[in-house]
């Protein structure tokens, strides 16, 4: 029979007596492991405290009804009633074998279902969030086949807070942080390897981009010297073989000067939002200004 069980006091997860690494561990360690370095000992075993006894306040209140005496408790209640949060459930431990950590809270919002995290930090870091409650996510999607359709973060902090959606993870990027960890390397969140190119092909790959690179420069100083022989001889259209080449006249151009109608409060009225595909820009280390899309 499974046995899992955590350590409140060292704060260790065990499996069948065997010591499991956390989701915080993992991220610290692989991600953010400069998160912390100015901050002192003191200072982050202050709000490691504060932290504790909010958390178990709002415990208390999920598990029990109790009401506590903090403003962030107060404040918590407030999101609950106002984002209508159902069938609370919190501090559930989850594992997956290899990984453990405690989800602060597992909801449903609508017919959706819900991790949250609430944070009591003096500052708010999303992008940590969002790496903590994916990983949460992916233990609970791959190894208990829980479907999670969102993530939130709740941050509290004396009177202020607010409750955030934030983005999730791919499986991909879970266990590409998870193959880090085993191997006891670290990630920079803005730069990663590459799996859709064999190593064997990426200098190849290299290669075209700049030959890729020479050949639009030349093609860009060949545009400037045919622009201007068609305007010094008034040419408005040559043909070469399949190739036509037409002159366009210079002209005007209007545009919206967008941070005048934001000071006049009129660009959220006439702006409208669309999705725009993603796409790659690669740039090449010699030619700082020169960018291929």
């Amino acid at each position: 029979m499974e046995k899992f069980e955590f350590n409140d006091q060292t704060h260790t997860y065990k499996l069948n007596g065997k010591i499991l690494p956390s989701v915080t561990q993992i991220i610290n360690e692989v991600l953010f492991y400069n998160k912390y370095s100015s901050v002192s000992e003191d200072t982050l075993e202050l709000a490691k405290n504060k932290g504790s006894l909010i958390h178990k306040e709002i415990e208390n209140y999920i598990k029990k009804g109790e009401t506590g005496f903090t403003l962030e408790l107060g404040n918590f209640i407030n999101i609950v009633n106002d984002k209508k949060l159902e069938h609370m459930k919190s501090e559930v431990k989850v594992h997956n074998k290899e990984i453990a950590g405690t989800i602060d809270i597992v909801c449903r919002i609508g017919d959706k279902n819900v991790i949250i995290d609430t944070k009591t930090t003096a500052e708010f870091d999303k992008e940590y969030v969002s790496w903590q409650l994916s990983m949460y996510a992916y233990i609970l999607e791959t190894y208990y086949s829980v479907r999670i359709d969102e993530l939130y973060a709740m941050w509290l902090r004396d009177d202020k807070y607010k409750f955030v959606k934030v983005e999730k993870k791919t499986h991909n990027q879970i266990e590409d942080v998870l193959e880090a960890f085993k191997n006891g390397s670290k990630i920079d969140l803005y730069s990663a390897t590459l799996q859709t190119i064999p190593l064997d092909n990426q200098i190849a790959f290299i290669g075209l981009i700049h030959q890729m690179n020479d050949i639009e420069n030349k093609i860009k100083e060949m545009k400037e010297s045919i622009l201007k022989e068609m305007e010094d001889r008034g040419l408005s259209k040559v043909e070469l073989g399949d190739v036509t080449i037409t002159y366009k006249q210079p002209t005007t151009r209007v545009s919206i000067d967008t941070k005048k109608l934001k000071e006049d409060g009129l660009y959220d009225k006439y702006s409208k939002t669309s999705n725009v595909k993603g796409s790659i820009s690669i740039k090449l280390e010699e030619d700082n200004n020169e960018q291929i899309e």
